[in-house]
């Protein structure tokens, strides 16, 4: 079995009009030591034949390739698929309307093997967080860290920073395979449930380095208002935010009252929305 430094994860919804902008991404790079896992989650449109036709395309990749095909069932389900199956030290998830720099990989596999050689680091940290950017202008999205080579976690992120915004990165794959999504009805369960996981125990190494451009899709699964009010994600929104409750209360109550207590009005307002969707589908 071929021993990869990192798997790179494409997840794809509808994605035939932006796919291969990853695929110019995953082409341009500098590093190669990587498996690419791409999984069509139930598309709609024709993004299969697109895949298939850039494979043949790109074909000094195909070799790293390894193209599945799922019922739509969400990138939650995609996600835990393609961890259980990854062999790269690293696990990289690139969606299918993302671009990347050239020299991604080469960054992360210099920022690794610095960590790595500092005992004290090498066991206690999960992976390494960066920034994206606007691809109009360059320009920094989201928040930046406090200063390059910051240690830290998820949570404290979050909850003492208050760092909001697009970020992006690498995960050790050993962790991933401890940690699943739930499976949940439902096309997109909220991915801090796995940074909040992995923070309880493990901590980040983040940099202000723009590798990742981020791109505003209007039409995609996330934006879609008709998908954010439906019962599913209600659910999934009560299960996120109780287990927030449950697993991190006491973190973020220690860095903010107000931030728990929004908390628990998240809860509040999915409860009632569940059901009342109850009393009216059982008129």
């Amino acid at each position: 079995m071929k021993n990869y430094f990192f798997t790179i994860f494409t997840p794809c919804y509808n994605g035939e009009n932006t796919i291969e902008r990853v695929f110019q991404s995953v082409d341009s790079q500098t590093y190669l030591n990587y498996e690419w896992i791409i999984i069509n989650d139930g598309s709609k449109d024709e993004s299969q034949k697109k895949i298939e036709s850039l494979i043949k395309k790109y074909q000094k990749l195909s070799d790293k390739i390894i193209f599945l095909t799922q019922t739509n069932q969400g990138k939650h389900v995609a996600w835990n698929k393609a961890v259980k199956m990854a062999k790269g030290d690293f696990f990289l998830s690139a969606d299918c309307d993302d671009s990347f720099k050239p020299n991604t990989l080469s960054f992360f596999n210099q920022k690794a093997n610095e960590i790595a050689s500092k005992d004290f680091l090498k066991t206690k940290y999960s992976g390494i967080n960066v920034c994206c950017y606007n691809p109009v202008d360059n320009n920094i999205i989201g928040d930046k860290y406090p200063y390059d080579g910051l240690i830290s976690d998820n949570i404290e992120l979050e909850y003492k920073y208050n760092i909001y915004g697009e970020h992006w990165g690498i995960v050790r794959t050993d962790i991933l395979k401890q940690i699943k999504f739930p499976q949940i009805n439902g096309h997109f369960y909220n991915e801090s449930f796995l940074w909040f996981s992995i923070g309880l125990h493990y901590k980040v190494i983040c940099f202000n380095e723009p590798l990742r451009a981020y791109y505003y899709e209007t039409n995609s699964l996330v934006n879609n208002k008709s998908y954010k009010l439906n019962k599913d994600r209600s659910y999934m929104e009560l299960h996120f935010n109780w287990w927030c409750i449950k697993k991190i209360g006491p973190r973020i109550l220690n860095y903010s009252l107000k931030r728990y207590l929004g908390l628990i009005k998240k809860v509040i307002k999915c409860v009632i929305k569940l059901t009342l969707s109850y009393i009216i589908s059982s008129k």
